[in-house]
């Protein structure tokens, strides 16, 4: 299996519909979950790069989370309980 780098602009295309790339992103997101491809740090889920791309791209620096990666990740955890 090889190792494949996906840049923000490849996070965003995937999940904005309206991104001229969408749909070859798409495909390529669904070839890479038919091969059982995973991110390279297993302490990262896909959800958690996806939210970073999609909040850098937005300039969001706050989060209401208590996953600790958001703070790994550089930014504002909002929630209280969240642990250290």
């Amino acid at each position: 299996m090889a190792t494949l780098f996906v840049d923000t602009s490849g996070f965003i295309a995937a999940f904005d519909s309206n991104d001229p790339a969408h749909a070859d992103v798409s495909r390529q997101w669904s070839d890479m979950a038919r091969r059982g491809d995973r991110l390279r740090d297993p302490k990262l889920s896909f959800c958690d790069v996806s939210s970073f791309a999609v909040m850098r791209e937005h300039g969001i620096r706050q989060v209401v989370t208590l996953d600790r990666h958001f703070r790994e990740a550089g930014f504002e955890m909002r929630s209280e309980s969240a642990p250290e």
